[in-house]
């Protein structure tokens, strides 16, 4: 059940009382009501042009109460600074004029004043996850007199409380957050109740509903349910969905016992803002890379960043995600790496010259400077696409590009014979390759060709012939991306693509079976598929949605395909997909602020999403 939050939840004592209750509490305050002063249509008029519904205000001394819990004070009406207003992703919204001014770090303080114990619990619990964001704002509670004082105030039955508002024009915080313990109770439940004063910090802080543009959304009743968005100008912040939020903690309503923690939308508005550590921009989809480390796999990310150069964070279990470090370069084309060994990296990647370019990382020769990555070597060409690369053992690593020509390329390096010259395979093909290995004596090549059909080449040390390349094969389709494939073990190969109407086409080779016909497995999808398996007996397929959702589909031997699964968020890219241990699958794209977003499978749950600093 939605309780008008903005603090303003009703306890519902019966189902009959619904709508009654909801109306009533959704008028939410406090206080001295003025019964007898109408208010004007310039005080509406000038109420509605500051991006706020004029539905249900209600006059106090000193001020209007609208939306439930916010409080506008005349001073506010009198004088409206004509500054931009800030939305997030037409969902969260902030008035630009209301910001916390903290220069390089600014220390809030809260106090409780006459509330129950668990009332300071929970205010301990919302600051903490404030706090947890490592932002350059942060909140402490003190004993009393703090400048947002969360106050036990008579509010009318079913409202639970109100904001004081917003920043002020020095950039101070609005003080007192009333709250109705006679309204709550006094043992409320603890992670509710913080979900509800951070809210109302949140509108303290200058933060307005995040379904302001569609309260029903989140409240169900209201006869205007457009909070309205002012007429002072808007700034979209980059990285937020452009549709209702549906886990913010500033939404309008929320069920009674109800826990919303900051979802990653809410930590990209807040860090937007406030953070002293903003994400890294990337350019570019990402790519991931499972590396072997003694102490533990390591996941290796590389992507383009805000001035054409590869941008690399790692992440251990051990450790926890390391900083990010800039490789350098001038690139034009996601990076690919391949690993032959716990002790190097092969990092591969097309410069906005098209040429081919590498690096490589080596352990013995690691320091503090360079990290262990050895300067770029340029090894020319002239290419359209993004490489894809391999390591069939601990002494090889192949790499493929298809050229400007539209033919596919290749240059393999060796222990003991080093790098090889360029061989053209020829081909008519367009987007990106993808080879796979199933053991060391074979390779299997894979492109799109400009008539839409996929294409395959394979190589086998035991075949003597052409050095052990056979001739293209032609294996129909009609696909409108780069493929993807998998060899799960030594006698399978899976291969898949987009097709013409934004499907997912599958193809698969058995060792004793030969090729399968193209199979659909149906989903709307707006990427090339990703792939990851855990196992020989499992794979797992992801591609962002039609609405920048991930989209994720499921095998297992034993029970076949699962049908789609939607893990929301907010992506504008390709994802990325490794599991790092067998048991969990860590998928990775490009936000739509342009930072790095990740969400884990575990061995039993998805969590939620997270964007990565």
């Amino acid at each position: 059940m939605k309780i008008p939050l903005k603090i303003c939840m009703s306890v519902l004592l019966s189902s009959f009382l619904f709508l009654s209750l909801f109306f009533y509490s959704c008028k939410k305050d406090a206080a001295r009501e003025d019964p007898g002063s109408e208010i004007t249509t310039d005080r509406l008029d000038r109420i509605k042009a500051m991006g706020f519904n004029t539905n249900g205000v209600v006059k106090i001394a000193g001020g209007y109460v609208v939306e439930g819990d916010i409080f506008l004070p005349d001073k506010d009406l009198e004088s409206m600074p004509q500054s931009p207003k800030l939305r997030i992703a037409k969902t969260e919204q902030y008035n630009t004029f209301k910001l916390i001014t903290t220069g390089a770090s600014r220390v809030i303080t809260i106090s409780v004043t006459n509330l129950p114990t668990v009332y300071t619990a929970a205010v301990d619990d919302a600051i903490a996850r404030y706090n947890a964001l490592g932002m350059r704002l942060s909140f402490i509670r003190v004993g009393s007199g703090g400048q947002i004082d969360i106050q036990n105030g008579a509010l009318p039955a079913g409202v639970l409380g109100r904001s004081a508002g917003f920043p002020d024009g020095s950039g101070n915080p609005p003080s007192p957050i009333v709250l109705s313990a006679s309204n709550i109770g006094n043992s409320p439940d603890q992670a509710y109740l913080a979900t509800v004063i951070a809210h109302e910090i949140g509108h303290c802080i200058g933060f307005r509903h995040t379904d302001y543009f569609n309260r029903n959304y989140s409240c169900y009743y209201s006869s205007q349910p457009n909070e309205g968005g002012g007429d002072m100008g808007a700034v979209n912040i980059p990285g937020t969905p452009t549709a209702e939020d549906p886990n913010s903690w500033m939404l309008a309503c929320i069920g009674n016992g109800v826990n919303r923690p900051f979802n990653a939308n809410d930590m990209i508005a807040l860090n937007y803002l406030y953070g002293a550590n903003p994400p890294a921009t990337i350019t570019s989809a990402p790519s991931a890379k499972v590396v072997p480390a003694s102490g533990g796999n390591l996941i290796n990310i590389y992507a383009i960043g805000a001035t054409n150069n590869v941008i690399h964070k790692w992440y251990s279990e051990a450790f926890g995600w390391s900083t990010w470090q800039d490789l350098g370069g001038n690139i034009a084309q996601v990076p690919v790496a391949s690993a032959k060994d716990q002790n190097s990296i092969d990092l591969f990647t097309v410069g906005t010259d098209n040429k081919l370019y590498y690096r490589w990382w080596d352990r013995s020769v690691w320091n503090g400077n360079t990290g262990g990555w050895l300067p770029w070597s340029d090894f020319g060409g002239a290419f359209a696409s993004q490489p894809a690369t391999l390591s069939r053992d601990a002494q090889t690593v192949d790499v493929f590009a298809i050229g400007t020509d539209n033919n596919l390329y290749q240059k393999w390096s060796s222990t003991s014979q080093g790098w090889a010259a360029w061989r053209n395979f020829g081909g008519n093909l367009k987007y990106s390759p993808t080879a796979v290995s199933k053991d060391v004596g074979t390779i299997d090549v894979f492109a799109t060709g400009q008539d839409n059909a996929l294409y395959h080449k394979w190589w086998d040390i035991n075949q003597a012939a052409n050095e052990g390349w056979s001739a293209w094969e032609n294996f129909g389709g009609s696909l409108t991306s780069a493929p993807a494939a998998i060899a799960k073990d030594r006698w399978t190969i899976d291969v898949f693509a987009r097709g013409a109407a934004n499907n997912l086409l599958h193809k698969w080779y058995n060792v004793n079976q030969g090729w399968s016909a193209w199979e659909d497995l149906g989903g709307t999808i707006s990427t090339a598929p990703v792939l990851v398996s855990k196992n020989a007996q499992s794979m797992n397929v992801f591609a962002k949605g039609a609405n920048n959702n991930l989209l994720h589909k499921s095998y297992t031997v034993s029970q076949g395909w699962s049908a789609w699964e939607d893990l929301g968020g907010y992506i504008t890219s390709q994802p990325a997909a490794v599991s790092i241990d067998g048991q969990t699958i860590d998928v990775f794209a490009k936000g739509s602020s342009n930072n790095l977003v990740h969400r884990r499978l575990t061995s039993s749950a998805w969590l939620a999403w997270e964007i990565i600093y």
